[in-house]
């Protein structure tokens, strides 16, 4: 009876150790395993934080750069514009006076370059200077030895200064010379100097 009794308390005793480790007692192979997953879960997720600070920190720095690429053009065309104005200024100042010789029938045989002329009829001469000539003094002469007079205006209206409304041409690119005889008579040409001055 005791010899039993003793066996008994022995199976008892191996049962409950075998149950505590199954119950989640401390050294349960489950619950181990189960904690050891869950600091591989931490470390992951630290080391994703991490990365998304660098890619944001990388945003940033990209975006800077960016701005600073964006102003950098703003003042490379402002400095462009600055030296094509500045070119067109310089280039205004290499001849401020215009010129040509137009024979009587309305060809040039001499000019500065860049005038072109119509004769509209008899006396009446259209040249086409190719740019405004707005505020610029114009100057005609008859060719030496020619018994007429000349008279010189800019087209485009007398709403601009010194100028007068042309058949033809009517804007400030052009100017109309009239030519005369010693009688006043229009229908006359006469070779003569034209001259406009900057």
């Amino acid at each position: 009876m005791k010899r039993s009794q003793a066996l008994l308390a022995i199976a008892g005793a191996l049962a409950l150790a075998l149950a505590v480790p199954a119950l989640g007692g401390p050294s349960n192979p489950v619950a181990g395993a189960a904690g050891g997953l869950k600091g591989k879960v931490a470390s992951a997720l630290a080391t994703a934080d991490r990365a998304l600070t660098s890619a944001n920190g990388a945003q940033s720095a990209a975006n800077n750069a960016q701005a600073a690429a964006n102003a950098a053009q703003v003042s490379a065309n402002a400095a462009n514009a600055a030296a094509a104005n500045a070119l067109s200024a310089a280039q205004g100042k290499q001849d401020p006076v215009r010129w040509a010789f137009v024979q009587a029938g309305g060809t040039i045989t001499a000019q500065s370059g860049g005038i072109s002329v119509t004769q509209a009829a008899g006396g009446f001469y259209i040249l086409d200077l190719g740019s405004s000539q707005l505020n610029k003094a114009i100057v005609a002469t008859p060719l030496g030895g020619s018994d007429g007079e000349t008279h010189a205006a800019l087209c485009g209206g007398n709403s601009n200064p010194g100028g007068q409304t042309c058949g033809m041409g009517n804007d400030t690119n052009h100017i109309r010379v009239i030519t005369s005889d010693s009688a006043g008579g229009l229908t006359t040409g006469l070779s003569f100097w034209v001259a406009v001055i900057a």
